[in-house]
């Protein structure tokens, strides 16, 4: 997977649309700035936009909502990326409360900024599409869900092997050969590597066996020969 944009609204510090553009950039290059600039929150994004949650486990999607955004204001995040020659457009969105138009007898159970009130009410909504404005699919869940099928990766594995966010890369090391053979497997397709491999290694026990016989055999008629006696 290429990242080709990235746009952020109201998500991390980025108060205000971002826009981070990939396409010009080719080969080795460093995501790079002070302390809490906003680097990490770029790799959230990008997960964000995927799978519906960040690089990091302690942070949630509603962590990321920006500070210095209207309580009521829209996080939105926005990915264009290549997969496989193909070019996608995945859009989330994420809103934390609703203003209500009238005082409310019971304050208590409301937020209140300056003078107005406010209802939590998260609303999350996602949209996958192609870039040519092709829809594929709509909805929190099912965006993720094909997100997923398109990668071929599940969200752990994605932050794990293409994120390499701050040392994370070293779980993927540090993970068993099981499970690292099964996410290289997604990765580089190696279904025909195994396919001669099963015909080796049934070729080889074909041909052991076809041995042992071949040894009993000899090893019986040398018992059994008897030399002429003079």
């Amino acid at each position: 997977m290429k990242p080709c944009k990235l746009e952020m609204q109201a998500f991390g510090p980025y108060k205000d649309k971002t826009t981070v553009t990939f396409e010009d950039l080719h080969g080795l290059y460093l995501i790079m700035g002070d302390t809490a600039a906003g680097k990490t929150t770029i790799f959230d994004a990008i997960m964000y936009a995927l799978y519906g949650e960040t690089s990091g486990a302690e942070r949630t999607p509603k962590m990321m909502f920006c500070n210095y955004a209207a309580p009521e204001a829209e996080m939105k995040v926005t990915l264009k990326f290549l997969q496989n020659e193909k070019k996608y457009r995945v859009t989330r969105t994420f809103t934390c409360y609703k203003e209500l138009k009238r005082v409310p007898k019971d304050t208590s159970k409301y937020k209140k900024i300056g003078e107005k009130y406010y209802k939590e009410e998260d609303t999350i909504n996602a949209v996958l599409e192609e870039t040519e404005g092709n829809l594929i699919v709509q909805g929190d869940t099912a965006v993720t869900r094909k997100c997923k099928e398109i990668l071929g990766l599940e969200a752990d594995q994605f932050h794990k092997i293409i994120m390499l966010a701050q040392g994370k890369f070293t779980e993927f090391l540090k993970a068993n050969s099981d499970d690292r053979s099964k996410i290289l497997r997604k990765l580089f397709n190696e279904d025909s590597y195994l396919l001669f491999q099963e015909l080796l290694k049934k070729t080889r026990d074909k041909l052991a066996q076809e041995r042992k016989v071949n040894d009993e055999l000899l090893k019986s008629t040398m018992e059994d020969f008897k030399f002429p006696s003079d």
